[in-house]
């Protein structure tokens, strides 16, 4: 589980920061315009590859629906 909370929206990029599995923190800044994304290695390295994965694929359904929300949980099993 990934939990997100915006922290910034400045042009086309916004900055959210991420909580895994209740655990590690960190940020990720995600230009939506390029789809290029920036994240704090040190912490998502920790974790399965597959937590990076999602945490994109969330970031670039955000910016297809142009919805940043505040707050969001990514769950899956």
């Amino acid at each position: 589980m990934i939990e997100l909370k915006l922290l910034s929206q400045s042009g086309n990029i916004v900055t959210y920061e991420f909580i895994i599995e209740s655990e590690q923190s960190g940020q990720v800044q995600y230009n939506f315009k390029s789809r290029e994304y920036r994240v704090e290695q040190q912490t998502i390295t920790k974790y399965h590859k597959s937590y990076l994965v999602h945490l994109i694929a969330k970031l670039a359904e955000f910016s297809n629906l142009n919805q940043f929300p505040n707050n969001y949980t990514i769950a899956w099993y």
